[in-house]
């Protein structure tokens, strides 16, 4: 479930619109195996995994001026305005971003589901 990498001519237009300061690429090339073992095996925490994955490896940290907090309703706009000017490979890239607050709740939330999917190492135990 390997994503492109970021295509180099929608990087340079990204890089070069209004509020962005810099597009850092991500550290993360490969990602050591997951050991199915130690946890519940089943079809969503693959998924879950995947994207984790692919948040790790793909995604970009694209930095912008905006402010912290109040901020955020100007980076809504500006987002808003881009839906009518730019195409659709351009708003991804931006929506792609490991810093997008979405972005950020949604790896939590797989954190936790993945938390709650660990085998429990005493019941194993009892089994023996």
């Amino acid at each position: 479930m390997q994503k492109p990498k970021l295509n180099k001519r929608i990087e340079d237009i990204v890089r070069n619109m209004p509020h962005i300061v810099a597009i850092h690429p991500t550290k993360y090339t490969e990602l050591p195996e997951v050991d199915y073992s130690l946890l519940k095996d089943n079809y969503l925490t693959r998924k879950v995994i995947d994207y984790i994955k692919i948040y790790l490896t793909e995604y970009p940290l694209i930095e912008d001026d905006f402010a912290l907090g109040e901020g955020h309703t100007e980076r809504r706009m500006w987002k808003l305005s881009l839906k009518k000017v730019c195409e659709s490979e351009i708003r991804k890239c931006i929506e792609e971003n490991k810093l997008r607050g979405n972005q950020l709740q949604n790896q939590a939330h797989m954190f936790c589901y993945l938390a709650h999917a660990v085998k429990d190492p005493a019941a194993k135990n009892k089994q023996k």
